[in-house]
């Protein structure tokens, strides 16, 4: 019984250990530091407090978010990156919201 605890024990440690060691190549990472930035760019961003004359509605069919994330890598791949980093139009809007639709009576939308 101690030797298993030894070795849940060992483990633990080990698990932890590389756990930490992921943790640092992580904050080195250009795409970790990017999102950092913009993360803060946006939480600094400040509300519109006045009413908006007009709302703009764009609707895009079919576009799920892996269509989307998939849209994003052919373009970044376009423009000779290695496409994650790739920016859509619309992903620099200042407010986006996502919405998912269901049809009630039949498995495909006539």
């Amino acid at each position: 019984m101690a030797s298993l605890l030894k070795v849940v024990m060992l483990f633990i440690a080990y698990t932890t250990a590389v756990y930490a060691q992921d943790t640092k190549t992580q904050v080195n990472s250009p795409w970790y530091t990017e999102g950092l930035k913009l993360l803060d760019q946006k939480l600094n961003d400040k509300p519109i407090k006045k009413a908006g004359n007009s709302v703009i509605l764009f609707l895009g069919d079919g576009m799920s978010l892996t269509t989307v994330t998939a849209a994003r890598i052919f373009k970044g791949q376009r423009e000779g990156k290695f496409g994650e980093e790739g920016q859509l139009s619309w992903e620099s809007y200042p407010h986006t919201g996502l919405a998912k639709t269901y049809n009630i009576d039949y498995q495909v939308s006539l």
